[in-house]
């Protein structure tokens, strides 16, 4: 039995709308990636997140918004292809690292699937204003989604 659709503030709804219509413009770069590099866009995140040094593997599912279990298959993933290593820490052998390989790192650093695509070109024809007003609003939401609590394995 289906739950009856909660009422959404208009506000809320033309936003969430205005999201969709931007992600349904990301699927080619899937299509990109997959190509060039045999990896998925979660996966180039992941990579992305670990360009700095090692992450635990907890923290990287929170910054790409993959529950635990997800994490772990990806991370499953992208070790079994050497682009990640994972390592126990010292002071708390439960917490595992995840860490670019020098073939992740090569793929990371080749995988650049924005660059003269639709969105790039969009983007770059905005006023610069606007540009600005568009990163500020990505980056707090952004903030705002990875400060929200973990969804559970299943739920959206």
């Amino acid at each position: 039995m289906t739950q009856p659709r909660a009422s959404l503030d208009p506000d809320v709804r033309a936003a969430l709308r205005a999201y969709f219509d931007a992600i349904v413009l990301a699927d080619p770069l899937q299509s990109v990636l997959w190509k060039s590099a045999g990896i998925t866009v979660a996966q180039l995140a992941a990579l992305h997140q670990l360009r700095d040094g090692p992450v635990s593997a907890g923290h990287l599912g929170r910054l790409i918004a993959l529950s635990p279990a997800s994490t772990t298959h990806l991370v499953d993933r992208l070790e079994a292809r050497d682009l990640v290593s994972r390592s126990r820490r010292q002071d708390d052998r439960r917490a595992v690292d995840v860490q670019l390989t020098a073939a992740g790192r090569q793929v990371l650093d080749e995988s650049r699937p924005l660059p003269g695509s639709l969105i790039h070109r969009a983007i770059e024809a905005l006023p610069a204003d606007r540009r600005q007003r568009l990163t500020e609003a990505l980056r707090d939401l952004v903030q705002q989604a990875r400060a929200m609590p973990p969804a559970e394995e299943g739920q959206r």
